[in-house]
């Protein structure tokens, strides 16, 4: 191998390294977390206490929330 294809290599595997990276913090910043904010127009919200009280988190209306964060659905 010479260093034409050795650099070329790198540069690729950097790439993949930083896409991989970009579509993880995607996938974090996607999930949602406790919180207070604003409330969507057209949505739900999921309250952590009874009686609509303490932190929330909500959805945009059609939007999926394909995973929640380790034990959040058991405090809803």
């Amino acid at each position: 191998m010479n260093h034409s294809q050795s650099f070329t290599q790198r540069i690729a595997l950097g790439s993949m390294v930083g896409l991989a990276a970009l579509l993880s913090a995607q996938a974090v910043e996607a999930q949602p977390r406790w919180g207070r904010p604003n409330p969507p127009r057209f949505g739900a919200c999921f309250y952590r206490d009874p009686g609509f009280s303490g932190d929330f988190f909500c959805a945009n209306a059609g939007q999926s929330l394909g995973r929640l964060a380790r034990g959040m659905s058991d405090q809803i």
